[in-house]
């Protein structure tokens, strides 16, 4: 869709029929600059939601929870379900060879790629070679 509107208006900038509109300053509104705060997973919010947090803080300042007390920075994830999960949020339901899968307040999240505190980015399976995370531990917020 995009392309197609770019040719569009290309089109219309040669042929002179393009017309500007000054923006509106009235609904501008000012975006402050990020912090590594606002990076902090709130395992509480739903699994769609925790997702695009994960992917509009990449590359910086990432989203970041916390394992055993050392900060994990989450660099990908996926949706894995939708719906009320049983169970606390932030608590690990399954570990498989592709991913964790981790409660939401609505839905689970499967963690795809992790950095661990001072380290290299890797995928969920090679952190899980070096790392035993069980059925029921929890992330948490410090």
């Amino acid at each position: 869709m995009g392309a197609e509107l770019l040719v569009t208006v290309v089109d219309q900038l040669v042929s002179g029929i393009a017309r500007e509109e000054p923006q509106d300053d009235t609904q501008a509104t000012y975006a402050p600059r990020l912090t590594k705060e606002e990076g902090l997973i709130d395992w509480t919010r739903s699994a769609p939601e925790i997702h695009n947090r994960i992917r509009g803080l990449y590359p910086w300042p990432h989203a970041y929870t916390f394992f055993k007390g050392t900060r994990l920075i989450v660099l990908r994830s996926a949706v894995a379900t939708a719906g009320a999960s049983p169970t606390i949020p932030g608590t690990i339901l399954r570990v498989t060879s592709e991913a964790i899968q981790v409660a939401t307040g609505d839905g689970e999240l499967a963690i795809l790629d992790v950095q661990p505190e001072g380290r290299r980015a890797m995928r969920a399976h090679d952190f899980l070679l070096g790392h035993r995370l069980a059925t029921g531990e929890t992330f948490s917020n410090s």
